[in-house]
């Protein structure tokens, strides 16, 4: 079943309806849920209502993470004073672990607990997700056109989701069917980017090596990361002594984000930078081989989803031999691969998968009246 989504998006004091402690009228949603998406530059917040399997945003908006705020609670106090709506309860998703409903983030150093939270923004309960995970609970609730197809493949129904998140690390999450989900899956999170790194090639081999001396423990969880392009850019100059093209020669060793001008200069089809082509395949490569084998251990026949600002910037990358090549080549285990789309979300979901998560639980956790037995 597909939840319906109302994805009017409106400003913050435009959207909200007043809270002033009239009876809620026939228009006026029963429970509201604050969800938020934390990330390293803002936190987007919004307060949605969930009637009739429907998630509709109430009110939206996004505030620096470090700006004038010192905490979540005080940028989600202030939101909610600006709308002026009141929430049962709050949904919030972190780019790092969660474990026993706490996280601890590293930029800004935030540790964050659900007890806490729900005390200091007086609401009923609060649950923390990691970002992948709500952004994979959004998934099913998405309709085609926000979707890249980067492989054709026929989707068995009900069959497993692998998400995968490559940014600053990678991110797994699994979906997995559920009947009791108004999407008929649920997210369940994985700690597949940790997985060791398998070498398919001679040059992934050569990687490894050379990974080794920088890395205690190398693992995929580095190698198809924003953070290890630069690192693929030196070794392919040292490996195959590729020349290095004069602008990001000039460029590279100032540049704010490496990862970026790499990119840029890889995707560029006027002027052809092969060094930097040649990084970006072999990253493309390594992240499919690992797709290839995370859809092999948990059969994911409903497809591979890759999401995130990385996999959206390189949307159409992916549709090269060195993305594809690993998904096809896994020997006797290649047939199965070969029905298994894959697909680039368009458009961060992060907040509305919190949104709808959030509101799954609510409602789970109204309590349901006990018919009398009969005397």
């Amino acid at each position: 079943m597909r939840v319906g989504i109302d994805e009017s998006r409106r400003p913050a004091h435009a959207a909200c309806a007043r809270s002033n402690g009239a009876p809620a009228g026939p228009d006026r949603p029963r429970r509201l849920l604050l969800a938020a998406d934390v990330a390293r530059t803002h936190t987007c917040l919004a307060i949605v209502s969930g009637e009739q399997g429907t998630v509709r945003f109430m009110a939206e908006r996004r505030y620096p993470t470090a700006g004038s705020h010192c905490s979540l609670a005080d940028i989600a106090r202030s939101f909610m004073m600006e709308t002026e709506l009141e929430v049962e309860a709050a949904c919030v998703s972190v780019p790092c672990l969660v474990t026993r409903g706490r996280a601890r983030l590293d930029d800004p150093k935030w540790h964050l607990e659900e007890a806490e939270l729900g005390r200091l923004l007086a609401v009923e309960r609060v649950w923390l997700l990691n970002h992948v995970v709500a952004t994979a609970t959004a998934i099913p609730t998405l309709p085609p056109a926000q979707l890249h197809r980067v492989k054709d493949g026929e989707p068995a129904e009900g069959g497993t989701i692998v998400v995968l998140a490559p940014g600053e690390r990678l991110d797994v999450c699994l979906l997995v069917p559920d009947g009791t989900a108004a999407s008929g899956y649920r997210a369940h999170p994985s700690a597949g980017g940790f997985a060791a790194a398998a070498p398919m090639t001679p040059a992934e081999l050569e990687l490894v090596h050379h990974l080794w001396h920088g890395f205690a423990h190398p693992s995929f969880e580095h190698a198809p990361s924003a953070m290890s392009i630069p690192e693929l850019y030196e070794f392919l100059a040292d490996r195959d002594r590729l020349v290095e093209s004069p602008h990001l020669a000039a460029t590279l060793p100032a540049a704010r984000d490496r990862t970026r001008a790499i990119v840029d200069a890889a995707c560029d089809r006027v002027e052809f930078d092969p060094l930097a082509r040649c990084a970006l395949d072999l990253y493309l490569q390594i992240l499919g081989a690992h797709a290839a084998n995370l859809a092999l251990t948990v059969l994911a026949s409903g497809g591979i989803y890759l999401a995130g600002k990385l996999a959206r910037r390189l949307r159409h990358e992916p549709v090269s031999a060195a993305f594809l090549e690993p998904l096809l080549r896994a020997g006797m285990a290649s047939e199965p691969l070969e029905c298994v789309p894959v697909f680039v979300l368009r458009r961060d979901v992060t907040l509305l998968g919190a949104a709808c998560e959030g509101l799954r639980r609510c409602n789970a956790a109204v309590p349901q009246r006990v018919a009398a037995a009969p005397v």
